[in-house]
């Protein structure tokens, strides 16, 4: 049976953006390092499952510090890096067509949903996350089918879907909290039935994470869906040299939780931080800015090799999301409810390139609006080369921000 020409072309279109997104990201996955770090402490947990010892940590006890989906997909799938990079390949690519999806729910039709997937899919970031062994590209897919559900025709069913796949979401990575409550506020304001869309779905979520948390009640003490949250919020107002995030600390206080076990470890460190806000509001309030600035900052540290340098393609779509986001207010309501509610709470929390990276979608969606507004406008040409010569010039960009940054007194 012939497709419609319509078909035809749409199925032409999704293959090509997902061989050019392939293409991206198959030369760093090639050329992926050794785990360290975070990747290598998910490899050990992968390793303990399929040695039936459990999510446990170096000294054997067990451990609630990372949420047990990545390690659950990374045992799966053999704890083998390679299989395991070559899996988050097929999911990055699988996330620029979801991002296509997305688009037609929340843009109507046009060629907007398929500019935001290719912003995604030629996205270095991106494509360097997908050859790590972090947890950031598995969550990307599970909250963007939240979205996908929630912002979808139909009934209580579609919240409950959300719900669940929000909660999968959690189970991956625990920072998603402030992302999964603020869907619901985004529900509670879209829908004429506001407490049930909302009540439904963080039933969902709530129902999909309980196993986890009934673990951790019975074997940590406490119904906690990370352990991690204390001592990052800790870091985060006890920074290293006062400025340096990404890093935990770890001195005397912290080492001092630490002998009191995890569970009670993560609620002293988490009192210890609010002391240390309430002692210092001025300094808290310095902090709070540059947070804020890192969950915004074009440089990446976290994911690229070598780290600092430069994002092109977040740099490129910022300002045009700015520009829609002021034009589309009522169109674009979810990504900018969400990206304003993750920015208050970077400034509380913590704010880094990697935190804000699996929610770029949402800044590709707005700034698509844009690009296909005025596509043939000089100045989107010219700032598109501006960014693609900040790439190229690499850690130039890294430093010029740095000086910036000391000259207004932050670094």
């Amino acid at each position: 049976m012939r497709l419609p020409a319509a078909a035809r072309s749409e199925t032409m279109a999704a293959i090509a953006l997902g061989l050019a997104a392939l293409a991206v990201r198959l030369p760093p996955a090639l050329a992926a390092p050794a785990p360290t770090s975070d990747a290598a402490d998910y490899l050990r947990l992968a390793e303990g499952l399929r040695q039936g010892r459990g999510l446990v940590s170096l000294a054997g006890q067990p451990t609630a510090f990372r949420p047990p989906l990545y390690p659950l997909l990374l045992a799966g799938l053999g704890a083998q890096p390679r299989t395991a990079i070559a899996f988050q390949v097929l999911l990055g690519v699988f996330n620029c067509l979801l991002v296509v999806w997305l688009g037609r729910r929340l843009l109507g039709p046009g060629p907007a949903s398929w500019v935001a997937g290719a912003l995604m899919a030629v996205d270095p970031v991106h494509a360097a996350a997908c050859a790590r062994l972090l947890s950031e590209t598995a969550f990307e897919s599970f909250f963007l089918l939240t979205l996908l559900a929630v912002s979808s025709a139909g009934g209580p069913w579609r919240w409950l879907g959300g719900g669940i796949c929000a909660g999968l979401s959690l189970l991956t990575r625990a920072a998603g909290v402030p992302a999964v409550l603020l869907v619901a506020a985004w529900l509670w304001g879209r829908h004429s039935g506001r407490a049930r869309a909302a009540v439904v779905f963080l039933a969902g979520a709530a129902l999909t994470a309980a196993p986890w948390l009934a673990r951790n009640a019975i074997v940590m003490g406490s119904p906690v869906l990370t352990t991690q949250g204390g001592i990052t919020l800790y870091s985060s107002y006890r920074p290293p040299q006062g400025k340096v995030f990404g890093t935990l600390v770890h001195d005397e206080t912290v080492k001092e939780a630490e002998r009191l076990g995890e569970a009670e470890a993560d609620r002293r460190l988490t009192r210890a931080a609010l002391r240390a806000a309430a002692d210092r509001p001025l300094h808290t309030m310095r902090l709070s800015l540059l947070k804020a600035l890192f969950f915004w900052t074009p440089i990446d540290w976290e994911v690229l090799d070598p780290p600092g340098r430069p994002s092109p393609v977040f740099l490129f779509a910022l300002p045009l999301a700015l520009v829609a986001a002021w034009r589309e207010r009522a169109r674009l309501a979810l990504p900018i409810v969400l990206l304003a509610g993750l920015t208050i709470f970077s400034a509380a929390v913590y704010g880094s390139p990697r935190l804000r990276m699996p929610y770029e979608f949402l800044l590709d969606l707005m700034a698509a609006v844009t690009i296909t507004r005025w596509p043939r406008h000089p100045l989107l040409w010219a700032w598109a080369a501006v960014c693609a010569s900040v790439w190229l010039a690499g850690g130039l960009a890294k430093r010029a921000l740095r000086a910036l940054a000391q000259a207004l007194g932050l670094w």
